[in-house]
């Protein structure tokens, strides 16, 4: 099955999967080409994508491309996963510090409740006055709030 197919005067010239000479379409000088005027260039770019009969770029070429874009990256696949790695293992180890924020000041702060202790120590503020009674006044609050 033909990647691309591509009408030229000198006649149809057909990329097919794969390497070697069929692989590459042949190129044309500049001079063979001919000047490319804004109009026809204008009209030709607001013709693409929008899925009629004369567009070529189909969803299976896009993800052909995208596959072979892919293959690319086989030298750096040791980098990659190392980064992935990483990003996973610090996204794991803020896990707990975004949950423990999140209790909090959705469920604790803004809705009047005193801190737990590991909270308040946290976020630098004495647990004898944050983390002790029924309700958090005001003042305290917006303190908590300025952390």
């Amino acid at each position: 099955m033909p990647l691309l197919t591509v009408q030229r005067p000198g006649g149809v010239v057909t990329l097919q999967h794969g390497r070697g000479a069929e692989a590459r379409l042949p190129s044309r000088s500049a001079a063979e080409r001919g000047p490319v005027h804004s109009a026809e260039s204008s009209a030709a770019l607001q013709a693409l994508g929008r899925g009629g009969a004369d567009d070529r770029v189909t969803f299976r070429l896009v993800g052909r491309l995208l596959a072979r874009c892919l293959e690319l990256l086989r030298p750096l696949r040791a980098h990659l996963l190392l980064f992935f790695a990483g990003f996973s293992a610090l996204a794991l180890a803020f896990v707990p510090i975004g949950v423990l924020l999140f209790d909090a000041f959705w469920t604790r702060v803004l809705q009047g409740h005193t801190l737990l202790a590991i909270e308040a120590s946290a976020l630098g503020l004495d647990p004898a006055v944050f983390a002790v009674g029924e309700t958090l006044g005001a003042a305290e609050r917006s303190k908590v709030l300025e952390r």
